[in-house]
């Protein structure tokens, strides 16, 4: 497993209005997070049937720091940062949502009936958060299974009736902290440098980052 690699466009017309995004690759795997131009959110696995599984890991603290707080904004409930909102509310009504389910961070796609929605997790392990992207295993008919049937794993978070509201600013607020960092220079954290020490003492990034 090779170190992550980050890239981001801002204002960059592709297939669609895209405003920005960034794009996360790791070995042949890619991970974009897009704000299009509808106003709403995209995590998209590129061939998530080859892996569906993608680590976001201490090999770059940056990026990692980013989910941690996404992580920690979920599950304490913290989603406005204002001392007035009761953090303990939110956090049921995350848990009553199926947001939170035993740790993981769970987002069904606000493209389709929530039964039936391609999904992401997001576990926290030591070294890394761990995103498993997976899709329901019965087809359905119509343009939903059309939907379903593509070889990426697209999910969409919608800024406005999103069945999850309002967590969608926790996220975010991790894409605008993802579009902050400078994918041009990079400075080496110290989290970083003890991942080079376990991989000069033969150990692999999978093994790090699954521990």
């Amino acid at each position: 497993m090779e170190k992550i690699v980050f890239n981001k466009w801002q204002n960059k017309e592709r297939d669609f209005d895209f405003t920005g995004g960034v794009i996360l690759s790791r070995d042949n795997q890619k991970l974009e997070i897009s704000f299009l131009g509808n106003g709403d959110l995209y995590f998209n696995l590129l061939d998530y049937e080859n892996n569906n599984v993608f680590y976001i890991g201490k090999d770059n603290y940056e990026i990692y720091n980013c989910f941690d707080v996404l992580y920690s904004n979920i599950t304490d409930g913290n989603i406005f940062k204002d001392e007035s909102f009761d953090k303990e509310y939110y956090k049921r009504k995350a848990i009553d949502r199926g947001l939170i389910d035993n740790n993981r961070i769970i987002w069904k796609s606000d493209d389709f009936s929530h039964e039936v929605a391609p999904y992401f997790s997001i576990e926290k392990l030591d070294n890394s958060f761990k995103l498993t992207f997976d899709k329901p295993k019965s087809k359905l008919d119509g343009y939903e299974d059309y939907l379903l049937s593509s070889v990426n794993c697209n999910i969409r978070i919608r800024n406005s009736g999103s069945f999850y509201d309002p967590f969608n600013i926790a996220f975010m607020d991790l894409f605008n902290s993802l579009l902050n960092i400078d994918d041009k220079v990079h400075q080496i954290h110290f989290e970083e440098y003890l991942i080079d020490k376990e991989l000069e003492n033969g150990k692999t990034l999978k093994k790090i980052f699954e521990k």
